[in-house]
């Protein structure tokens, strides 16, 4: 069963999923990602459930001066979405901790963990 809005674009999707015969109009994510994201694979299954157009998202997220191929479909352009929001970056060292009693000591005294 097909809403009005996916015959007048043409769209034929699969349970939210395009398969890559026509996408639908480029739509703003829900809410844009902000980083870190803590369920990446739950956020983009609300988006493809919303019908949010994944070129919209990476445009978003990715630098200006990054080129996607032409052609990929768009459960390959939200896997990239995934891996981009699922890798970490890691945080670097505080100097001043090193033991497990520096650990418990700055955990007593921040607010803000």
């Amino acid at each position: 069963e097909t809403s009005a809005a996916e015959e007048r674009s043409g769209s034929n999707a699969v349970n939210g999923v395009s398969n890559g015969l026509s996408s639908p109009p480029v739509s703003p994510p829900s809410s844009p990602p902000t980083l870190p994201i803590v369920n990446p694979v739950l956020w983009v299954q609300k988006q493809i459930a919303s019908g949010v157009n994944p070129m919209s998202v990476l445009v978003n997220i990715l630098p200006p001066n990054v080129a996607l191929p032409e052609g990929l479909s768009d459960l390959t352009l939200w896997r990239i979405v995934i891996e981009i929001l699922s890798d970490m970056p890691k945080r670097c060292k505080l100097p001043h901790i090193n033991t497990l009693h520096d650990v418990v000591s700055l955990l007593r005294s921040c607010r803000n963990i």
